[in-house]
């Protein structure tokens, strides 16, 4: 009979998963800010070319500001 491997995540698995979305959410949350800050672009146009959320893009603007 050949080994089937349980329907589980490993510890590894688990740990380099978080990294991973840990990491996209900083690179998104920079570009978002890079695109706010040359000003040539809608809120919209920012969140649709980041896949964010008009309010996630929002409310890193009032972050900025304050």
């Amino acid at each position: 009979m050949d080994f089937v491997r349980p329907p589980y995540k490993t510890v590894a698995e688990a740990i380099a998963e978080e990294v991973e979305e840990k990491v996209t959410a900083s690179v998104t949350r920079a570009a978002v800010i890079k695109a706010l800050n040359r000003g040539k672009l809608t809120i919209e146009e920012i969140a649709e070319d980041n896949s964010v959320s008009v309010d996630d893009v929002l409310k890193i603007q009032s972050e900025m500001q304050s």
